[in-house]
């Protein structure tokens, strides 16, 4: 009689790659949730928005300890996590120094902390120069005489002088291509980007100012290069929307749906009938455009020309130009802008005319 004799070998090997898997499978959890980690911490250290170049005053005052600094900082929109540029700030050589700080938005976790490390305290400047979006070349120049060392129309001179405008166009293709622009008022009308200018030391002379706004266009045109080149657009048309977008949007959220009313009008070649345009041509602000004001002979007026003005009829933000590069896909013709802000979109002409009467009395009493 035989004795059989079984064979665990078999089951030991199973239970071996088992657990190998495992292993494996498990390690391979822990280094996915490490590089997850470690991605979250390096965007965390990206700058909070990189677009907004805006100065803000900062104090850290003596003896404020790295928490209470991380969380200023993020309470400013300076940073995007107090807690992670905290222990950022723990991983650098250096400690963060007391004193008063001139940071923006559009500087990174590392740039700041070497500010407050380096002790680099802010001076006052000289001149702060601030440009709403939305404004006009004749409106920016008041602004920037109010706060500047310079008169509205020294400004004005220097922003018209041909010899200047031919030394920009030199350096910049946009500005060239609006110097051979038939009928436009303001070469660098459109061109002069709305943000706060700060001067340290020697007061600024117009020259200076003028070609700071004209640089920080071209930065935002460098950083929109790759969606203009893609664009059915050219960078002067998609300025020119966008400086209507901005007159014409009151809210945020009406920007891409204006452009894309915009661009369907311009496909159709129909008027585009842009009250901003109207205002632009008579050289005056209008609440609103009557009958008489829309006759006005002018290249920019888009009751009486189709297609696009000549240029831009003021300085379009960032949002409006993110807006006409990428237009809301909608089949509205048409829009009306109610006084409270509210922006109805119609398909027809018939339910534009409907949408009129009915809100048409709330002018009334503006």
């Amino acid at each position: 009689m035989k004795t059989l004799i079984y064979s665990h070998s078999g089951r030991r090997s199973s239970t071996k790659k088992k657990r190998k898997a495992a292993f494996y499978f498990l390690g391979t959890i822990f280094l996915m949730s490490v590089a997850a980690a470690l991605i979250y911490v390096l965007y965390m250290l990206f700058p909070a928005a990189e677009n907004n170049r805006e100065k803000q005053t900062v104090i850290i005052e003596q003896g404020t300890s790295t928490e209470a600094a991380a969380e200023k900082l993020e309470k400013q929109q300076l940073i995007k996590n107090a807690s992670v540029f905290q222990y950022f700030s723990y991983l650098r050589p250096d400690s963060l120094k007391a004193g008063t700080y001139r940071l923006s938005a559009s500087m990174s976790a590392g740039e700041i902390a070497r500010t407050l490390e380096a002790g680099q305290q802010a001076q006052e400047p000289v001149a702060s120069i601030t440009i709403p979006e939305g404004r006009s070349l004749e409106q920016i120049a008041r602004l920037s005489a109010k706060n500047a060392d310079f008169s509205e129309e020294k400004f004005l001179e220097t922003a018209t002088d041909e010899a200047f405008i031919r030394s920009l166009s030199e350096s910049y293709s946009f500005i060239r291509e609006a110097k051979n622009e038939n009928g436009v008022r303001y070469t660098l009308e459109g061109y002069l980007a709305p943000q706060t200018y700060e001067y340290f030391g020697e007061p600024p002379d117009p020259e200076t100012v003028l070609k700071d706004m004209i640089e920080r266009t071209n930065e935002t045109m460098v950083e929109f290069s790759n969606q203009i080149t893609n664009s059915p657009w050219t960078a002067r048309e998609i300025w020119t929307i966008a400086s209507i977008v901005e007159r014409e949007a009151a809210r945020a959220e009406d920007r891409a749906p204006i452009a894309g009313v915009i661009e369907n009008r311009l496909e159709k070649n129909m008027r585009l009938e842009m009250d901003p345009t109207v205002a632009y041509a008579l050289g005056e602000h209008r609440l609103r455009t009557s009958f008489n004001d829309l006759k006005v002979t002018s290249p920019y007026n888009t009751y009486r020309n189709r297609g696009l003005p000549p240029g831009p009829i003021a300085s379009p933000g960032v949002q409006s130009i993110e807006a006409a590069l990428n237009p809301e896909n909608t089949e509205a013709l048409y829009f009306y802008a109610r006084p409270n802000g509210e922006v109805i979109y119609n398909e027809t002409y018939e339910q534009h005319m409907l949408t009129q009467r009915k809100y048409e009395s709330e002018w009334e009493n503006q």
